[in-house]
């Protein structure tokens, strides 16, 4: 008995072990691959021509873009190395009914963020001054949202909640991903509160799912809520940044309005999951 405690506990230790190396790798070299590549483009003959890369989105679709294609070197590497994968074996080539399942986790995102926008207008957070229609930044943000949704769902869902419930359940692999998430998003507390509450939601909607269910999810909100509150298109008026964030200073920064509207969502797929594992 103690022997097999013992070998099951070793065996987690080394599990949690390759999940916390690819998180540190994942995470880490974003912080160190997109000033590296700011200074690339800076010194590249073709600094003229990739400039608009540098202030698109806020100055962040460089960091989008790289993270996108760090996240998928690292991704497949180690789960090659680290559980002997083949690519077609992993989860973001092994989901079935693709487009069926991402357009049906776009419908909840896109509709949790539209009633969190409508709270803001209702308790009168914000006030709307003016529309400007400007397509090519909606084209612009779908493309950048799309990366980030991709990059962060194939990180902390696919691979890191895939292999930490073999050794710490459902639950306990939900939890320690949010808790990450979470942590990601400080020092805001609503930002970091909301983000938990957003790593239960998309936790339990993954191993419902699938990963392309929580990309589409992931994809509608930030789409939806930059599109919105970036004034590229919508013009407003922010009265209360504790209730609806302080958007001004960035589209994607949480406002306590947000933390039922989230938590809501991971009350809605925790007994979701629930209900399928009977």
């Amino acid at each position: 008995m103690n022997t097999f405690l013992s070998h099951r506990f070793k065996s987690l230790v080394y599990l949690t072990l390759k999940v916390a190396l690819f998180l540190a790798l994942y995470i880490g070299g974003i912080f160190y691959l997109v000033p590296f590549a700011r200074r690339g483009i800076k010194a590249s003959i073709f600094y003229d021509w990739l400039f608009p890369l540098l202030q698109w989105d806020n100055g962040r679709f460089l960091g989008r873009i790289t993270s996108f294609l760090w996240c998928f070197l690292i991704y497949f590497s180690l789960e090659r190395l680290f559980f002997r994968n083949k690519i077609s074996q992993t989860v973001f080539f092994q989901s079935q009914h693709l487009a069926k399942t991402f357009f049906h986790g776009a419908a909840l995102g896109g509709g949790l963020i539209v009633i969190l926008i409508g709270l803001s207008l209702v308790t009168g957070s914000i006030t709307i001054t003016s529309i400007t229609w400007n397509p090519a930044v909606l084209i612009l943000y779908l493309a950048a949202m799309m990366l980030t949704a991709i990059s962060e769902e194939l990180a902390l869902r696919g691979f890191a909640i895939t292999h930490l419930r073999q050794g710490l359940g459902n639950h306990g692999a939900v939890l320690a991903v949010a808790i990450v998430f979470g942590l990601l998003h400080l020092p805001s507390l609503a930002y970091a509160g909301g983000a938990l509450l957003a790593g239960f939601a998309l936790g339990y909607a993954f191993l419902s799912y699938g990963v392309y269910y929580v990309i589409g999810w992931h994809f509608a909100w930030n789409w939806i809520e930059t599109s919105f509150f970036s004034s590229k298109i919508v013009q407003y008026q922010l009265n209360n940044a504790s209730l609806a964030g302080n958007r001004l200073e960035s589209p994607d920064q949480f406002g306590f309005l947000t933390l039922p509207v989230i938590g809501a969502a991971a009350l809605f797929y925790f007994c979701i999951f629930q209900r399928r594992k009977k």
